[in-house]
């Protein structure tokens, strides 16, 4: 007899952003969204069920994935603190970033930053975009936006330029 795997819940996040600390619990099931998840932990360790495969992202690192692939946060140490941002499929099309983290995503690849040394940068960005994207100023919103992009672009000229190190 075949396990029944289960079932995906399916949701429609839109442009979101949160921080939330996690007790050492985990998701109840798997989900998936049209977005782009960008996380960063602050602190803590967190275990996810990405895909079908088991991925465990220790603190400091920003990660990237595109949310489409089933997900879930299966554990998470206490008091593990998340960052995380979600931005639509259609808005992250429109950006025109390089091919290379365009197709690593839509390939269900999880981007990882690599160098550690970003993490204060990171941390002290997804502050203030958590305060813009909350907030009604559209202008702020935009700007954001704007660097988010510049963000993603970044780690995917240093990810291209450490595989061409390594070929």
């Amino acid at each position: 007899m075949t396990p029944k795997s289960p079932e995906i819940q399916y949701e429609a996040n839109g442009l979101v952003s949160l921080r939330e600390t996690r007790e050492a619990t985990g998701q109840p099931m798997p989900h998936s969204h049209n977005e782009i998840e960008i996380m960063l932990l602050e602190k803590g360790m967190g275990t996810w069920l990405m895909g079908g495969e088991i991925m465990t992202f220790k603190p400091r690192r920003l990660i990237v994935f595109w949310a489409l692939r089933p997900h879930q946060l299966v554990k998470s140490a206490k008091g593990t603190v998340i960052n995380c941002l979600t931005i639509p499929i259609t808005v992250f099309n429109s950006w025109g970033l390089p091919e290379g983290i365009s197709q690593w995503l839509r390939a269900g690849s999880t981007v990882v930053e690599p160098d550690e040394g970003m993490y204060e940068l990171d941390r002290r960005s997804f502050a203030n975009w958590h305060l813009d994207l909350k907030g009604s100023d559209r202008h702020r919103q935009r700007l954001a936006l704007l660097e988010i992009k510049a963000r993603l672009g970044r780690i995917e000229k240093q990810l291209a330029q450490l595989a061409d190190r390594g070929s």
